[in-house]
């Protein structure tokens, strides 16, 4: 298991590196300017995955992630100590991709539905250190996961408190890149919650613990 810095990943070997000695976690990366030119698709892309949902039956949702937990262990003899073993770990990794995919019946035919996927490769907004496990990047690479796409093809999020307090904050403002506030990828959980659709999930409460951790805000201490 090691430690990355997810700004560290976008230096490309063969440019000057940039000094980032004045960074910290929760700072805007410093190649801000490279996000521009791809803005146009990744705003299209997370308004249409909002309209599907919002005339959607249900939505069903899988995640990907740096790793699961730091001891490598899961198993926990009550609900309150594997939350707990959750909530350890679950700020430490990051979610690298979000899978949606919104289902509608079909209006003619009862026995028929409408699916509608949507994939993000998830990115930070804002600065991070995060874990990786080996055995999780092994795994996404023999998934066919594309670390070079994570990183260039990147829909950015922040929690959604984050955006909130951008908002009403103008030193806070000043952190979060606007394209990220209005159409990062935490609109798209946003929406799933103010249009009050059922969800269907892969992994059950991990898979919540990180929506809520990385989408919205800070895990709750207990259960």
């Amino acid at each position: 298991m090691a430690g990355v810095d997810a700004s560290s990943m976008e230096e490309d070997e063969h440019k000057p590196r940039q000094d980032d000695s004045k960074a910290s976690e929760g700072q805007p990366a410093k190649d801000e300017d490279d996000r521009a030119p791809a803005a146009d698709w990744r705003h299209a892309a997370v308004e249409q995955a909002i309209g599907d949902i919002q005339h959607c039956d249900f939505v069903a949702i899988d995640l990907e992630f740096t790793g699961l937990f730091k001891d490598g262990t899961s198993r926990k003899s009550t609900m309150e100590l594997y939350y707990d073993h959750c909530r350890d770990s679950v700020p430490q990794f990051l979610t690298v991709q979000l899978g949606i995919c919104a289902v509608k019946r079909d209006a003619e035919d009862p026995n028929m539905w409408v699916l509608s996927p949507h994939n993000f490769n998830a990115f930070p907004a804002l600065r991070r250190v995060f874990l990786c496990d080996t055995s999780s990047l092994r795994f996404l690479r023999r998934n066919g996961f594309d670390l070079n796409k994570w990183i260039d093809d990147r829909v950015e999020y922040a929690r959604l408190a984050e955006v909130q307090n951008a908002k009403e904050s103008y030193l806070a403002s000043k952190l979060m890149p606007q394209a990220v506030m209005d159409s990062g990828l935490q609109c798209v959980l946003e929406c799933i919650i103010e249009a009050e659709r059922p969800v269907v999930l892969h992994h059950g409460l991990l898979d919540m613990l990180h929506i809520y951790d990385k989408f919205i805000g800070e895990l709750p201490r207990a259960l």
